[in-house]
């Protein structure tokens, strides 16, 4: 048991844990949208009308999600 814990330490140090929404470019297939552009060009910077958006019950989930993918980390 000693040898697996020691042997779970070693590998964790060396994964990393990313999202899928912020590791995959799937931004690229809603450049049509004007908000997507906009959130690509703004720097990691949520603009109040990219909020706005993304808060809307109206709104399709997938541009939402593209909108957070363009923004990134």
């Amino acid at each position: 048991m000693k040898k697996l814990f020691i042997l779970i330490l070693l590998i964790s140090q060396y994964t990393f844990a990313d999202s899928p929404l912020t590791s995959t470019d799937f931004y690229k297939a809603y450049m049509d949208v004007p908000l997507v552009q906009e959130a690509l060009n703004s720097k990691g910077k949520i603009a109040y009308e990219m909020m706005v958006f993304i808060n809307s019950d109206t709104n399709s989930l997938e541009v939402k999600l593209a909108i957070i993918n363009a923004i990134g980390w």
